[in-house]
């Protein structure tokens, strides 16, 4: 048990600096920056194989965050603003997930919400109450 909260700590502070960084207004996303961040999330999801939902939750939760802080402050293109809403759809599920794994079935849903809300947005929300 001690190696698994090792993991996660080790873990929790290499991606908590990137993933709580705030993101100046004006900022410009491109194809670039989200294929960097699907990477991320990918790569992120792995931790799934070896981490429970306790270890995990908060790690998800960040990363939720930062692209939702990225999705209401960056300017990008439709297309890629369309996709970081997808991007933001499948975190929050993912956060969801290791919410339900960790026993707190309330944040689960609220974060269950989050993602459906995102993945079937009519546009995408540029007002910091959206989403």
């Amino acid at each position: 048990m001690q190696h698994r909260r090792f993991l996660a700590a080790s873990i929790g502070i290499a991606t908590g600096r990137a993933a709580t960084t705030a993101t100046p207004s004006g900022r410009r996303i491109g194809q670039r920056e989200l294929r960097h961040l699907q990477r991320r999330t990918t790569r992120l999801r792995s931790l799934d194989d070896v981490l429970g939902g306790a270890d995990t939750r908060h790690i998800y939760r960040a990363e939720l965050g930062s692209t939702m802080n990225l999705l209401r402050n960056a300017s990008s293109t439709e297309a890629t603003g369309r996709q970081l809403l997808g991007l933001v759809a499948e975190q929050a599920q993912q956060a969801g997930w290791a919410a339900f794994d960790a026993g707190r079935q309330t944040e689960a849903s609220a974060l269950y919400e989050k993602a459906f809300q995102a993945a079937t947005a009519p546009r995408i929300p540029h007002s910091p109450g959206t989403l």
